[in-house]
């Protein structure tokens, strides 16, 4: 009887510690739980920042390129309007000995109502170390419309017959620079030949 006692009060006080801890079980369960959503939430929040973000790098990107686009659509529209363009009005070629080789060239600026600046190189480049020199030092570049420029070049060298190119740069009273490539031939006969150029173009 006494037995039945002890063992009836053991398992009341296992029950009752057992009704004590369940508060706190379920505490420790809901914890559990809502750092995983927490997790979860998280990991779902990065995810869709990285997406916004590549969306919206994305996005910039092609505003960037569509801005300058514009930009270049707009120079070129601009470039059109005031149709900027020289032409080669004359080229001789003087020969004083058996390579002292004076070539004389005339730049016209022409179909447009604007001057413009011109820039010339000093020297060109042709072949077997070959270099054309400008000889003068230009002093007024400013070409109005229908007006020339002449510029002198020269070479010491029996070579003749070969090609060379001048890429003449210059630039109107908005700052707006534009380059134009000018093929020449020298003859074997020492005649300066225009062979083709260029429409002008933008050039930053």
């Amino acid at each position: 009887m006494i037995m039945n006692l002890c063992c009836i009060k053991a398992l009341l006080l296992n029950k009752g510690l057992i009704i004590s801890i369940i508060p706190s079980i379920l505490s420790l369960v809901t914890i559990v739980f809502n750092y995983r959503q927490t997790k979860i939430q998280n990991n779902q929040f990065e995810r869709n920042y990285k997406l916004q973000k590549e969306q919206f790098e994305t996005t910039l990107q092609l505003q960037k390129k569509r801005y300058e686009a514009e930009i270049n659509e707009n120079k070129e529209n601009l470039r059109i309007q005031r149709k900027p363009y020289f032409v080669v009005s004359n080229s001789v070629c003087g020969c004083n000995g058996n390579s002292d080789h004076h070539i004389s060239i005339k730049l016209k600026n022409e179909r447009n109502g604007n001057a413009f600046k011109i820039y010339l190189p000093e020297s060109i480049d042709v072949s077997n170390d070959v270099a054309i020199h400008r000889q003068e030092v230009l002093t007024n570049t400013v070409i109005p419309i229908g007006k020339e420029l002449a510029s002198e070049w020269g070479y010491n060298n029996t070579l003749s017959g070969f090609k060379f190119s001048i890429i003449v740069k210059f630039e109107d009273a908005a700052q707006l620079k534009y380059k134009q490539n000018f093929i020449f031939k020298l003859s074997d006969a020492l005649h300066v030949q225009i062979m083709n150029w260029s429409d002008p173009v933008l050039v930053d």
